[in-house]
């Protein structure tokens, strides 16, 4: 399995190198005890994924003891090249 920079479509299939949030905030590992129904079998740490088919990966975050979760800061691979010849 090799880890990209940008994720493509909804990113379901993302396996990449993101391990933060658009505001910053470091993702929760996906086998952390503090997460509900956790596997804790060996798992990318702090890795950004869409295992549900949102619009983009995103991540559980720890703030203030609550557990939440944001969209992750990684690019899309399927973002448009403007032209500026018509």
């Amino acid at each position: 399995m090799s880890l990209v920079s940008c994720y493509s479509g909804r990113g379901a299939g993302y396996r990449g190198l993101g391990g933060t949030t658009l505001s910053g905030a470091p993702c929760l590992p996906w086998d952390s005890d503090l997460l509900p129904g956790a596997t804790h079998r060996p798992a990318p740490l702090h890795l950004c994924r869409n295992p549900d088919g949102d619009k983009m990966p995103w991540c559980y975050t720890l703030s203030n003891g609550a557990i939440s979760w944001e969209y992750c800061s990684v690019p899309s691979c399927d973002a448009a090249v403007s032209c500026p010849f018509s």
